[in-house]
C-alpha cells in the first residue's frame, strides 16, 4: 500500500522525476511518526548493518562504508545504473545514469545517512530539511519555495502540504490511533475546509511475532478491500 505525497522533477525538458511516498510493510512493525509499519521514502545508508535503501524502496547489502573518493560495493545488485561514492568524510553521493545525484549526510549521529539534497543534470538543486527529531519537514526548490511541507504533533505526522500550480498547496491530513495510521484525507486546498477521509485503515491484532497487518482498507470511491491472514505458514523472524 502506498500514498503518494509529491513527485519531484526539474524545470525544463528533462524527463526525470523522484517520488516521495508513504508505504506500508507488515515486515517493519516498528513505531514511526507515520504509524507502525509505515515508512516515508528516502535514500538511506545505515552504518549499523551496511544496508543501502533507495527512494524506490529497493534494499541492498554492501561491503560497508568506502574510503573517501572510493565507490561503495553493492553485494547483490547486478545492474550498473547507479554508483555510490564517498565524496568526503561526511557525504555520500548516489549517482544515477540519468545524471541525478542524491547527496546523503547524517543529520544526527544516531540516524543513517539520508538525502539532504538532490541535484538534477540541469543544475537545479532540491534541499531536504529535517526536524530536530530527524523526521522530514520540508523539501525546498532552488527558488526557496516549499515543494512539500510536513507538520507533526507529539511526534506523529499531521499534515502534508504539496505545492501545485499557481503556488497553491494541496493538503492531506493524517489521523492516528494507538500508534497506527487510521485515516488519510483526499487532497484539499490548504486554505479551504478540511477534506473528507479518502482512505481508512483497520488493522488486525498483531501476529505472535509482532508483525502488524492491515485487515481492511476503505477506498476513496466508497468501496473496501478486506485482507485475511493465517499464521500457519513458514516461521519468520523480524
Amino acid at each position: 500500500c502506498q500514498i503518494s505525497l509529491v513527485q519531484l522533477s526539474p524545470q525544463g525538458p528533462l524527463e526525470v522525476s523522484r517520488s516521495i511516498v508513504l508505504s506500508f510493510s507488515m515486515l517493519s512493525p516498528r513505531p514511526t511518526p507515520y504509524g507502525a509499519g509505515w515508512r516515508l521514502s528516502n535514500t538511506e545508508f545505515d552504518l549499523s548493518n551496511s544496508q543501502l535503501t533507495l527512494l524506490s524502496g529497493e534494499r541492498f547489502k554492501t561491503e560497508g562504508m568506502p574510503s573517501v573518493g572510493s565507490k561503495m560495493v553493492l553485494k547483490d545488485r547486478k545492474l550498473e545504473d547507479l554508483v555510490v561514492k564517498r565524496e568526503n568524510e561526511t557525504t555520500l553521493h548516489v549517482i544515477y545514469l540519468d545524471g541525478t545525484i542524491e547527496v546523503l549526510q547524517r543529520t544526527s549521529t544516531s540516524l543513517p545517512y539520508r538525502i539532504t539534497s538532490i541535484k538534477f543534470e540541469n543544475g537545479e538543486v532540491l534541499t531536504f530539511r529535517y526536524t530536530e527529531g530527524g523526521s522530514l519537514e520540508r523539501i525546498i526548490n532552488h527558488k526557496q519555495e516549499d515543494l512539500l511541507r510536513l507538520t507533526y504533533a507529539s511526534g506523529s505526522l499531521q499534515t502534508a502540504d504539496t505545492r501545485v500550480d499557481g503556488g497553491r498547496y494541496a493538503r492531506m491530513r493524517f489521523t492516528q490511533s494507538e500508534g497506527l495510521l487510521a485515516g488519510v484525507t483526499a487532497p484539499y486546498d490548504s486554505n479551504g475546509p478540511v477534506g473528507v477521509a479518502a482512505y481508512q485503515f483497520t488493522y488486525r491484532k498483531p501476529f505472535a511475532n509482532g508483525m502488524v497487518a492491515i485487515a481492511r482498507m476503505q477506498l476513496p470511491m466508497g468501496g473496501a478491500e478486506r485482507i485475511a491472514y493465517t499464521e500457519n505458514g513458514h516461521q519468520y523472524s523480524t
